[in-house]
């Protein structure tokens, strides 16, 4: 009977898993409050790191799985990102998401859970919620205290940014990396504060929605 019993739970831990999300350094996962290198010595470093994502779809040669479910991934609370849960990933092939909210869930006012504009993720009614927000220090700034603040947002054209994502399933750690990010597409020298949708903001942001894997 022992024998038994511990064979179902092996079995069910190796078909149901979940798939976590993480913010990452090249391939180091990024903590808050901790020092990462730049070029040439320089380094960066994130007091706060929020993303939304919605909208799942896996998919396979014979299952397909729609969930109109929204994230709020906070890199402070890791409970927050835990995306597919219990999900029996052998059956599927890629995940589909979209990067940030679609226009309808900006144009619904106040809402609850990760929605919930306490969060700090929500402008107004007008401009709707920041999609990516990312804040921090950097001694590329020159600045007394080195501070940059990106909150990145907007759904109506020609400034949204709002993004599909296609990505083969390959492991259970779906990654957003913030090295290429800065490196290849933000110069946090010139532009140290965006707050409100922008040219500037959809380009960072279409650039991230590219930088995304599953290891």
């Amino acid at each position: 009977m022992r024998v038994l019993i511990l064979f179902f739970v092996t079995l069910n831990f190796t078909l149901n898993a979940q798939l976590y999300f993480q913010f990452t350094w090249g391939n180091e996962q990024i903590e808050n409050n901790k020092k990462y290198q730049l070029n040439d010595g320089d380094w960066i470093e994130f007091n706060e790191l929020k993303l939304y994502l919605s909208n799942y779809r896996l998919g396979g040669k014979h299952h397909e799985l729609s969930l109109n479910a929204v994230d709020l991934l906070d890199n402070e609370f890791p409970e927050s990102k835990i995306i597919l849960d219990s999900m029996n990933l052998n059956l599927y092939e890629t995940l589909r998401f979209n990067f940030g909210l679609d226009s309808t869930i900006n144009t619904s006012g106040i809402l609850k859970g990760d929605l919930d504009p306490m969060n700090g993720m929500y402008w107004a009614w007008n401009s709707g919620y920041i999609h990516l927000k990312m804040t921090g220090q950097s001694s590329l700034i020159s600045t007394p205290k080195k501070e940059f603040e990106f909150h990145l947002g907007g759904y109506r054209k020609p400034n949204e940014t709002y993004f599909s994502v296609e990505l083969p399933i390959t492991g259970s750690k779906l990654q957003l990396d913030l090295k290429s990010l800065f490196a290849e597409h933000i110069k946090i020298q010139q532009e140290l504060v965006i707050m409100i949708p922008s040219p500037n903001a959809k380009k960072i942001c279409e650039a991230a929605s590219k930088l995304f894997s599953i290891k």
